[in-house]
């Protein structure tokens, strides 16, 4: 399992809550996943295994 915190914004540039979630899945820049019944693109990814055992996905409504 891995852990990731995402930080989604709507169309509008809004930043919505952070989400936590354990997923059997590893994601890269450009990959879509579905949240709330929307779909966000990741933009950036910020690994940080070291200090913390959670990816920071960042990503924007399409």
């Amino acid at each position: 399992m891995y852990n990731y915190e995402w930080i989604f914004f709507d169309k509008n540039g809004e930043k919505l809550p952070v989400v936590k979630t354990s997923e059997n899945r590893i994601y890269a820049a450009g990959d879509v996943k579905t949240h709330n019944g929307k779909s966000y693109e990741i933009v950036h990814r910020i690994i940080d295994r070291v200090n913390k055992d959670s990816d920071l996905q960042i990503a924007v409504e399409v």
